[in-house]
């Protein structure tokens, strides 16, 4: 790589690897982490359509596509699967985001345009914030970003090989993450009806030939599942994703329309700011090169973001695939006042750079496990143990439940189980030397007159308010 031409490129890569990659090694994932790290660690290869957590919690997971957990199972084949490789996982589809953005932007467009765009994105704090588990929005970001940008060079060079090639990615982006890539038809849907002014786009073929290619694409898992006497598993997962969360709201009774913008408002002021700049410069008739291209990404996030704020049932990080759009739409104003200015902009993004690195990787002050504390102290007194217990049983809600059951299946591949007192008691006297049991610090007298006769509690556990036991023939 010619370092003085690639520069600008060198300086985005330094600032995923200074604010992305500087926890990387760091135990503890949020709850959402260790199920997903789980699923592709437990995958079950001999019936690889369907995911596994563990034999106790979601033995088949019906609640995405397999794609990801293949892809995730696959890697950790090939590297390993300790927190490292699983953050590793899912920062490398940011990598591949950012590679196809500042090169696409950069060859079709504008090299400074390319820079900012991938850097604003790259400093977006929701991102950063979920960058730091294995989770299906990464994927998301990338293959909303490659569908897109292929569909963009369909319709500007009336390509039909691309548009079959964009209705591919699209069904690539249904396997990932199923419900979430049908956000995509409404984006290109938008920028149809701006374009012809009518709905005459309908009776072209390219772009049925682009949505039959995407829906043959996805009906593969569907397909898979029939043939091989799973399509109920297919029926649950339109049952919650389609009609429990898209339609139903999980539950959720009020509608905040405005509860994406406030987000962006207070999360990201910064690329809010360039947002609006950009619209009032777009407005005063500022934008003038690349204008399209403004008008494409402008439209997507409008289309993408509209009917998101309808539903009942909303997470931050559903925004995360409409991101780069965000980012470019904003670098603009940079773009255009900063022509002449270009020097001092880079001097300033290596001092930041520098200022950065000091206290996140020498000073190591992220490098603390912060999530679940008290059980990764408490792992480390397994060594005094022979075996690992293999069932992990929180009894009366002694711990967080979802926190837990995912740890110990992507750590340990153990088996979770929420359970009462008495259920609590019926297990531990079949499956003893299988258990280890987290209680309250006030144990029920009917539990701890069973705990008292074989188990022992180990030590050093963080928390005043948790006891952990293990049957005691398990200590060396």
């Amino acid at each position: 790589m010619n370092i003085k031409k690639n520069h600008l490129f060198i300086l985005v890569l330094a600032t995923l690897f200074v604010f992305y990659f500087h926890a990387l090694n760091i135990s503890g994932f949020f709850q959402d982490g260790y199920l997903y790290a789980a699923l592709g660690k437990n995958f079950p290869w001999d019936s690889w359509l369907v995911p596994s957590q563990s034999l106790t919690e979601f033995r088949e997971f019906p609640h995405h596509p397999p794609l990801f957990f293949i892809l995730e199972g696959i890697f950790f084949k090939v590297v390993g699967s300790d927190f490292w490789q699983a953050r590793l996982f899912g920062l490398l589809w940011v990598f591949s985001t950012i590679c196809i953005l500042f090169h696409y932007i950069k060859s079709r467009f504008n090299l400074k345009l390319a820079y900012f765009s991938t850097l604003l994105l790259l400093i977006i704090p929701s991102l950063m914030k979920k960058s730091r588990f294995p989770n299906m929005d990464q994927a998301l970001l990338f293959s909303y970003t490659l569908t897109l940008f292929i569909y963009f060079e369909a319709w500007t060079k009336k390509s039909s090989k691309l548009w079959t090639l964009s209705g591919a990615a699209w069904g690539l982006t249904l396997l990932l993450k199923g419900v979430s890539g049908v956000l995509l038809l409404p984006l290109i849907f938008a920028h149809q009806i701006f374009e012809h002014r009518s709905l005459r786009f309908l009776l072209k073929k390219d772009i049925w030939l682009a949505f039959f290619t995407g829906c043959i694409v996805f009906s593969l898992w569907p397909g898979l599942l029939y043939l091989n006497g799973h399509i109920d598993v297919f029926k649950d997962y339109l049952e919650f994703q389609l009609f429990s969360t898209a339609i139903g709201g999980r539950g959720t009774v009020e509608v905040n329309y405005f509860l994406y913008f406030t987000h962006l408002l207070k999360q990201s002021p910064h690329l809010s700011l360039l947002f609006i700049w950009s619209l009032f410069l777009f407005k005063k008739g500022e934008v003038r090169e690349y204008r399209k291209f403004y008008i494409f990404n402008l439209i997507c996030f409008v289309s993408y973001i509209l009917p998101l704020s309808l539903m009942k049932f909303k997470f931050s990080h559903y925004l995360i695939p409409i991101y780069p759009s965000f980012a470019i739409i904003a670098a603009y104003p940079l773009m255009i006042k900063l022509k002449d200015k270009m020097d001092i902009f880079k001097k300033g993004h290596v001092l930041v750079l520098i200022i950065a690195f000091i206290p996140l990787y020498p000073l190591g002050v992220t490098n603390k496990v912060r999530r679940d504390k008290e059980i990764f102290e408490m792992t480390k007194e397994f060594k005094l143990l022979k075996s690992v217990p293999s069932e992990w049983l929180v009894v009366d809600e002694s711990y967080s439940y979802w926190a837990l059951s995912g740890l110990s299946s992507y750590v340990y591949s153990a088996n979770p189980h929420r359970l009462p007192t008495k259920a609590a008691i019926e297990f531990i006297k079949k499956r003893s030397m299988d258990s280890l049991v987290f209680t309250r610090d006030i144990v029920k007298p009917e539990l701890k007159l069973v705990l008292d006769q074989d188990f022992t509690l180990l030590k050093d556990v963080k928390n005043k308010y948790l006891k952990v036991w293990v049957n005691k023939e398990l200590m060396k």
